[in-house]
């Protein structure tokens, strides 16, 4: 064959000439733009959730200052509540109120004790002080006597004791003078510490499953590079064009997810053609059968999800931009540095471990009842059906990473007046009506029925026609106002048992117009409102690949088949979901999004070689063989080292990497499955018994 005469060989041949200053080229590039890289990684994604969303809006747009609520609790099961106990609990409290950023800590002793002080037989006068202000012994017997009152902080049988740091930062909390066993959020992380766990995990689990698959230890090395200078790339010109500096961890892992695919792809063709073929003639072949569908791959990467830089949202477009660069960079690097690598080495008796799986995988599925496909399809089916059922009866919970039971809301009137008040009463009773959850209040009105019932005992508060003078003095002369009017604005703080009714008391909160003050409730609602654009973004996707390989095949049947063994996994990850009443996160967001790259992916590679294949005068069977030799063997390897590599991550001491490690996994997992047993069979059981179409051979 005369090489020198087909399309893209004087591409190879200019690699292989230039290949040494090339290299150099390159790599200064990689390395010029991996000095750019600033230190804006993170681990917490509050404040990419909240900024750009409907609620935050309305606060700047007020000038009204958000908050960070943090829940400390104090567990007391191995400690008698005692004296002692309390002793230690209260110089805890001074101890979380001299840290720096930190505005309040709520908690029971900063709870106000309003009583009449009598003077003399005939005269009293009322006080007010907060419990920290007793002693010890004080405070350990007025717990006991009002442990009801403060079921907010203190639970019924004393086993533990909750704080509620309030910050205008997001701040660590230390907790270094805590002689007691506690669970807190926010706690001092050492998250450079943490980044290069993560790394190390990464990049040695890639490098080790390279050298076993391959038999040799070049592909570690090649991919190790490859992986990291697509990483580098994307993050570098994502942070010089991006107004958004911040970038969440989880998401580097798409960009990684996305590299370790065209890296296996490309090097395991050229590994395994070198049994017949010269290195630079496999690497025209690799180039030749690759790039089309790397191509396609991105172009959908690229126009789906980077459909959500036009979404007012920083973490969805945090998202999309980095998935759209992480597509370009590896498409232009696997055409450009991967194959500038390549042109250096070669493979003499190349070995690989699945070396005979291809032949074994293609003879199975053609034996493949046609009954046990369409069972599993009506299972699949009726899990959709469930997952939607369930999904319009019981809407699916928004999960925070602060497990706070507080909101903190806030009035959108200015004044301290009879108005406002009222609106707070009646916002309270509404509440109290509709969730049973909600166990308590905190705000200027029950401060005020407080005092009411200790002038006047006997009388019920008529708010209208108080003596509002009066209580605003008592308000000042007591500083009772910390926490309760913030920028003249009324506040309220409400205490729930559960957290799961969260996301529906904030619906009603917004609803009735009032503004919602704490990050954790801004994130949940932020969350809420990107369900419906998430979904859609995933629906375009599918949408995008069936044209897209209608485009490359002019074949309805391949059009139908790639919906739905792209849809298969989301449908049975959606049922679990609602099955087991997982809260929604960001790390299944970026799970969803990493198997939507991967399963399109492997869709893509597949059906184009197949389709190829098929062209040629050769059976269904050893057409289905050819394609596991080429593509399914990579799509499982491929798919191996990253089910691998994210199983270790759901091992790391972080809840958010660990969560997108464990789903990642299960959603990588049941994408293999049916890329490798429910695709090749949807290919045989029905392009096998067209036989009109077009161009096609039917053996």
């Amino acid at each position: 064959m005369r090489y020198n005469k087909l399309p893209y060989y004087s591409y190879i041949i200019f690699l292989y000439k230039y290949k040494v200053p090339l290299l150099l080229l390159i790599f200064t590039a990689l390395a010029l733009l991996g000095s750019s890289i600033k230190d804006g990684f993170t681990h917490s994604d509050e404040e990419l959730w909240i900024k750009g969303s409907s609620e935050y809006n309305k606060l700047l747009k007020e000038d009204y200052a958000s908050s960070y609520i943090k829940k400390v609790t104090i567990d007391l099961s191995r400690e008698d509540f005692s004296v002692d106990t309390v002793s230690k609990l209260k110089e805890l409290q001074a101890h979380l109120q001299s840290q720096e950023n930190v505005l309040e800590v709520n908690s029971i002793f900063s709870q106000k004790k309003i009583f009449n002080q009598e003077v003399s037989d005939e005269q009293q006068f009322m006080e007010i002080k907060p419990l920290e202000s007793y002693k010890s012994d004080e405070i350990y017997a007025y717990i006991l006597k009002h442990k009801d009152a403060y079921r907010s902080f203190i639970d019924s049988d004393f086993k533990s004791v909750t704080y509620y740091v309030k910050s205008s930062k997001n701040i660590p909390i230390h907790m270094t003078d805590c002689s007691f066993p506690y669970v807190s959020q926010g706690l001092e992380t050492k998250e450079a510490f943490l980044n290069t766990i993560l790394f190390s995990i990464l990049f040695m689990t890639i490098f080790i499953s390279f050298s076993i698959a391959f038999k040799s230890i070049l592909p570690s090395i090649l991919g190790a590079i490859f992986v990291a200078a697509t990483s580098i790339s994307t993050v570098a010109i994502f942070q010089i064009f991006s107004a958004v500096q911040d970038i969440h961890m989880s998401i580097i892992l798409v960009a990684i997810t996305i590299s370790v695919m065209d890296f296996v792809y490309v090097y395991y063709k050229w590994h395994i053609l070198q049994s017949k073929l010269s290195a630079k003639h496999a690497l025209y072949r690799v180039l030749v059968k690759t790039i089309i569908p790397i191509f396609w791959t991105s172009v959908v990467s690229v126009i789906a999800l980077g459909s959500l830089l036009f979404v007012n949202s920083h973490i969805l477009y945090t998202i999309g931009l980095n998935v759209m660069l992480s597509a370009i960079s590896g498409l232009i690097l696997s055409t450009t540095l991967l194959p500038v690598m390549l042109s250096f080495f070669s493979q003499k008796n190349p070995k690989i471990i699945t070396k005979n799986s291809s032949k074994f995988f293609a003879s199975k599925e053609a034996a493949s009842s046609p009954l046990a496909l369409k069972a599993f399809l009506l299972v699949t089916l009726l899990v959709f059906l469930y997952a939607m059922a369930s999904y319009y009866s019981n809407p699916i919970a928004i999960k925070s990473d602060n497990k706070n039971n507080q909101i903190l809301i806030a009035l959108e009137t200015k004044g301290f007046t009879i108005e406002n008040l009222s609106k707070l009463k009646s916002l309270e009773q509404e509440l109290s009506q509709q969730f049973a959850s909600i166990h308590s209040f905190q705000s200027a009105y029950n401060v005020i029925e407080e005092i009411h019932k200790v002038e006047q005992p006997d009388a019920a508060l008529d708010l209208p026609h108080i003596d509002l003078d009066s209580y605003i003095f008592s308000f000042d002369l007591y500083d009772l106002t910390q926490g309760l009017i913030i920028d003249d604005r009324l506040t309220l703080s409400i205490y729930i048992d559960k957290n799961e009714d969260q996301t529906n008391i904030l619906d009603f909160v917004r609803k009735e117009g009032f503004l919602i003050q704490d990050v954790n409730s801004l994130v949940s609602l932020a969350k809420v409102d990107s369900i419906s654009i998430l979904f859609n973004v995933v629906i375009f996707v599918l949408l995008l690949i069936m044209a897209v390989i209608y485009k490359i095949t002019k074949n309805k049947e391949f059009t139908i088949i790639s919906l739905v063994v792209n849809i298969i996994p989301l449908i049975w990850f959606f049922g679990a979901i609602m099955f087991f009443h997982i809260p929604l996160s960001t790390e299944i967001f970026v799970a969803m999004i990493i198997t939507v790259a991967l399963s399109s992916d492997a869709t893509l590679h597949f059906i184009y070689f197949y389709h190829n294949a098929r062209h040629k005068p050769r059976n269904a069977v050893l057409s289905l063989e050819r394609s596991f030799v080429y593509v399914g063997t990579p799509v499982g390897m491929g798919n191996l080292i990253l089910l691998l590599t994210f199983a270790m991550l759901a091992l790391i001491p972080n809840e958010i990497i660990a969560n997108i490690g464990f789903y990642s996994t299960l959603l990588i997992f049941l994408s293999l499955l049916v890329d490798l047993f429910i695709l090749p069979v949807l290919f045989l059981k029905h392009i096998k018994n067209n036989t009109n179409v077009q161009d096609y051979f039917h053996g």
